[in-house]
């Protein structure tokens, strides 16, 4: 967590302070949600709230940055892979059970590589090709007005278009060329994504991932935290 940090606070003790006040609200809160967006409160029992909607921007669906969904993300890396993961993000964490994610919302991501061979082309250009299609498609459908022939069509194709939203929000293209450590391969962070903001109990957290030298600041912090504690200095 933290990541956009490391181009803003060049001190390294700095950044970690930050990160670690981060990890610390969301903790005090009980809340994982997008960083944008103001706290929600939900009534008790419920174990997740509406997180969001999308935005489509100018350019190339297999860059990743077409459409930006509001989305929750978690990542399914074995303890002994975090290395890299902590690498090119942070050094502070925290983990959850995959079933309690599960029933908030949470999906792992279909992952492209995109110079696979498709159709005498390669599958990032062929999913720009066939996304742009699709949206030109839809957007001229739906903006058709005659209500006699077309309005039944054109609900109905505004309902395909927000299952294929949902759909692609889930796809990420990485390049396997790149090595692992690399910022722009993807692959191994076996990304998980929820459209909601999770809601949770301190006793849900599985572990917490930090900095030896934050051990205690965190027991005072969070007294209440009974579970593990793994140190990120052993991955550096």
């Amino acid at each position: 967590m933290g990541r956009n940090l490391r181009e803003k606070i060049t001190d390294e003790n700095l950044r970690r302070d930050e990160q670690y006040k981060i990890l610390f609200k969301i903790i005090e809160e009980k809340c994982i949600r997008h960083s944008i967006d103001l706290l929600q409160r939900i009534p008790d029992g419920l174990k997740y709230s509406t997180a969001t909607c999308d935005f489509i921007r100018p350019g190339k669906f297999s860059d990743n940055d077409m459409f930006f969904p509001y989305m929750i993300c978690f990542c399914d890396i074995p303890v002994e892979d975090l290395g890299i993961h902590i690498s090119k993000y942070s050094h502070f964490g925290l983990s959850f059970k995959k079933s309690f994610l599960i029933e908030r919302g949470a999906s792992p991501l279909f992952y492209v590589e995109k110079n696979s061979a498709i159709e005498n082309t390669t599958r990032s250009e062929y999913f720009d090709k066939m996304v742009d299609c699709y949206l030109n498609y839809c957007n001229y459908i739906i903006n058709l007005k005659d209500p006699g022939k077309i309005e039944p069509k054109s609900e109905e194709c505004f309902k395909i278009s927000q299952f294929m939203l949902d759909l692609l929000r889930y796809i990420k293209f990485f390049d396997a060329s790149k090595p692992d450590n690399d910022k722009d391969n993807f692959y191994m962070e076996r990304e998980w994504r929820s459209p909601y903001y999770i809601h949770f109990e301190i006793a849900a957290i599985c572990r917490i991932i930090l900095p030896s030298s934050y051990s205690e600041r965190f027991r005072n912090d969070v007294p209440e935290y009974i579970g593990q504690i793994t140190f990120s200095d052993d991955f550096s």
